[in-house]
């Protein structure tokens, strides 16, 4: 019997999510080498190690903002939380699987006036434990993040078009000798970036964000996002970061000068 995907869900560490897709799965590999092995079919392989990972994506549904919270919970090396967290995933009505002790390699989140905001995670796991069974579906309407619930500050005049927020972990899988398995045995994260973008509609020439290429010692200013911010619960960001200069182009609609930035710890 074939059976509809939309008749599926979707939790991360226990909030339900809406998605539009998701490549979440666990990957092995098989290696078949090029030997001189005299026949024309190959003959040697082997497996390859176990990978845990791919995206989720959807539009950004109220209370998610765990979700971002638990993205960029980490210090030092430590991913994010210590411990992983499980997500899990019915692609049809009941059928689907659990990942267990996964991370958040990246997140962004982003919203255009006039639209729905947007997310998209790529999860990152040690290794595969078969999980079976995925989310319960969802109780009761939730209502989506739309653009009127959403601010932005920190670079830039004028009326606000469009804005990012991104988080990256560079998290990576250590591996290990005589192992009983060919999972990864432990997670660790790299630098934790956070990056964004503010858009606003033209006026006048654009601006210089925090740069200068007059001065030696450069400057820094901050950055407000909020996603949700009327409803609550929504992803928020609020910190120091070093904005560059507008990118702006011609064009025969709006105008529009955006400024990317990057998070620091000053």
């Amino acid at each position: 019997m074939a059976r509809m995907g939309y008749m599926g869900s979707a939790t991360i560490n226990g909030t339900q999510v809406y998605l539009t897709g998701s490549s979440l799965n666990p990957i092995q590999q098989i290696n078949a080498p090029d030997v001189v092995q005299g026949n024309v079919i190959k003959r040697v392989w082997n497996w390859s190690k176990v990978e845990v990972g791919g995206n989720c994506t959807g539009p950004l549904a109220q209370g998610m903002g765990t979700i971002w919270d638990d993205a960029t919970s980490r210090t030092n090396d430590l991913p994010n939380p210590v411990g992983g967290m499980t997500v899990a995933i019915s692609y049809i009505d009941g059928g689907g699987r659990s990942f267990n002790g996964v991370h958040i390699n990246t997140m962004e989140v982003s919203v255009t006036a006039g639209e729905v905001a947007q997310f998209s995670i790529d999860f990152l796991g040690a290794g595969w434990d078969g999980g079976g069974g995925g989310a319960g579906a969802g109780t009761g309407c939730v209502v989506l993040v739309t653009w009127d619930q959403c601010a932005g500050s920190g670079a830039g005049d004028g009326v606000l078009q469009a804005m990012s927020l991104n988080v990256n972990n560079n998290l990576e899988r250590l591996y290990a000798l005589d192992q009983n398995d060919m999972n990864a045995f432990t997670v660790l994260g790299g630098f934790k970036e956070i990056t964004g973008s503010l858009s606003y509609y033209a006026d006048g020439d654009p601006g210089e964000g925090t740069a200068s290429i007059k001065n030696c010692a450069q400057d820094t200013g901050g950055v407000n996002l909020s996603f949700g911010n009327k409803c609550g619960g929504g992803p928020a960001f609020a910190g120091v970061a070093a904005i560059q200069r507008a990118e702006a182009s011609a064009t025969t609609g709006p105008g529009i000068y955006t400024y990317n930035f990057t998070v620091l710890a000053c």
